[in-house]
C-alpha cells in the first residue's frame, strides 16, 4: 500500500477514528505505529468506482471504520475502511481514491480500537 500514501507516516500524531457511532482518539506513538502498519499491509487493487469492485461479502476489516490521520491538528487524510473496501480521501493531496482490498491479513487495529471504544 505504500505508493498510496501521500503523507509522511513519521509525522502522524494523532488518530481518530469512528465506528458504530463511538468515537476514539489515539496519541501513543507505538499504538499509531501499530494501526499505520496494519494499514500497510493491505494488497490494495485500484478501482474507479466503488461499484467497480468484486461483490464479496468478506470483510477484511470486521467492521467499517473512519479514520483520520493528524499532523499536529491538522487533518491530512481520511480513510474509510468497509468490508473489502478502502477509500482514501486526500486532504494532502485533493484526491479521493477508491481501492479493493485483495488480501485477507491479520490485523490488529480493530481490536484496538473495540478495546478503547470499551
Amino acid at each position: 500500500m505504500n505508493e498510496t500514501i501521500a503523507f509522511d507516516k513519521n509525522k502522524i500524531d494523532s488518530i481518530h477514528t469512528r465506528s458504530n457511532r463511538r468515537e476514539v482518539s489515539i496519541t501513543d506513538p507505538s499504538t499509531i505505529d501499530i494501526i499505520l502498519d496494519d494499514l500497510a499491509k493491505l494488497e490494495l487493487r485500484q478501482r474507479k468506482y466503488e461499484s467497480d469492485m468484486n461483490k464479496s461479502t468478506r470483510s477484511v476489516t470486521g467492521g467499517k471504520y473512519y479514520i483520520e490521520l493528524e499532523d499536529r491538528g491538522e487533518l491530512v487524510e481520511l480513510i474509510y475502511l468497509s468490508g473489502n473496501l478502502v477509500t482514501f480521501y486526500g486532504y494532502s493531496t485533493g484526491e479521493t481514491t477508491v481501492y479493493e482490498i485483495a488480501n485477507d491479513p491479520v490485523l490488529e487495529f480493530p481490536g484496538i480500537f473495540h478495546s478503547l471504544q470499551e
